[in-house]
């Protein structure tokens, strides 16, 4: 099919294809109305300040730009969706030249969609109430993300900046149970670490780290025992100041200064045998009426404990105090030793090859 032109104006009415032997391929003029029509319907419309297709529009250029939309100053231009002629969600450039979408349906949301080794589906979705999720359907929070997050750059860091008078801090859960919290402690700004109910632990703004306290007066505070699982404490030097062997025995570097009273455990042994224990230091030998021994621990591991035995009721005459080192061992040279004056007492120190006395006396 073909025009041919002529200089100046015309009137013609609807133009319909010659080539169609159906004649429904028609560009039909109206009123400030032009509709292009095909197969009898009508494919696109162009009015005054409109152009509608109602069939899906496929632009192919060879171009970078195959759809260009424009702006003239501060008005804005954009893409609108409806749904059945009710405005649903828009894309467009705003007056300050940024990119918006946005979703006009009350409750509403919008999802983000990429194709990958799985297939099309969702990566991220903005509620209706501004949550945001990554690989999350039904986001919880402002930022959900279900999976792994990693932040790269230079002296990277995650700020929480907090309104006055609040917590700002992270909360650890495992499948919806809190099990940990960290957060800053606004009364006093110390660190605090804390169970779902309990404060575990805290540091304070100074660097002192109180456990099982909430407010600790030294660098380190504990309330509660402690467990050492090395061998060694060790001075500002780096030299060892107190040394454990794992036995429940401790040794000390140097010398060893106690201000005030100094407490020692003190045993009393009534019984015919007893073996001395890891917590003795006084052993007192009472009873009269037969023989005692006292079995002293082998020296391994012992090495400089000092032992004080005392005939606490003054009867080692009749009573036969007896102090046998184990096995093998020696006192002095000698496998025991006997207490054979009423009073004795004798106190003995273990060196590295035996048990050595000190010193021996009788009380009056």
């Amino acid at each position: 099919m073909s025009y041919k032109f002529t200089k100046g104006s015309q009137i013609i009415g609807d133009l319909k294809a010659a080539d169609d032997t159906e004649r429904n391929t028609i560009i039909d003029f109206g009123e400030d109305k032009i509709e292009l029509q095909t197969g009898g319907t009508t494919r696109l419309t162009i009015e005054n300040n409109v152009i509608t297709a109602t069939t899906p529009l496929h632009i192919s250029a060879s171009v970078t730009a195959g759809l260009r939309i424009s702006k003239n100053n501060a008005n804005y231009r954009e893409i609108q969706f409806e749904n059945d002629g009710s405005e649903a969600a828009f894309i467009q450039i705003d007056s300050s030249e940024g990119l918006v979408i946005g979703n006009q349906t009350s409750g509403q949301e919008i999802g983000f969609y990429t194709t990958g080794g799985d297939g099309i589906g969702e990566r991220m979705r903005i509620g209706s109430n501004g949550y945001v999720g990554v690989k999350v359907t039904n986001p919880l929070e402002y930022l959900h993300v279900g999976g792994n997050g990693k932040f790269d750059g230079d002296d990277v860091r995650i700020k929480l900046n907090a309104d006055t008078d609040s917590h700002p801090g992270l909360e650890l859960y495992e499948n919806g149970t809190r099990k940990w919290i960290v957060y800053n402690d606004y009364t006093d700004d110390k660190l605090t670490f804390k169970t779902n109910t309990d404060v575990n632990m805290v540091i304070e703004q100074d660097g002192k780290v109180g456990i099982g306290t909430n407010s600790p007066s030294h660098k380190l505070d504990i309330d509660g025992d402690i467990r050492v699982r090395g061998n060694d404490i060790r001075d500002n030097s780096g030299d060892i100041a107190i040394r454990f062997d794992g036995s429940a025995n401790t040794s000390v570097s140097g010398s060893l200064t106690a201000q005030g009273a100094v407490y020692k455990n003190v045993t009393v042994v009534t019984t015919t045998t007893y073996d001395v224990l890891s917590t003795d230091y006084v052993i007192l030998v009472g009873g009269s009426s037969s023989g005692r021994t006292i079995n002293l621990p082998s020296i391994v591991g012992q090495e400089g404990r000092v032992l004080i035995i005392k005939d606490q009721l003054r009867t080692a005459n009749s009573n036969n105090i007896r102090v046998e080192a184990s096995g093998s061992e020696n006192i002095d040279g000698q496998g025991f030793r006997n207490f054979q004056n009423d009073g004795k007492t004798m106190s003995i120190i273990c060196g590295s090859d035996q048990w050595y006395r000190i010193s021996e006396f009788e009380s009056n």
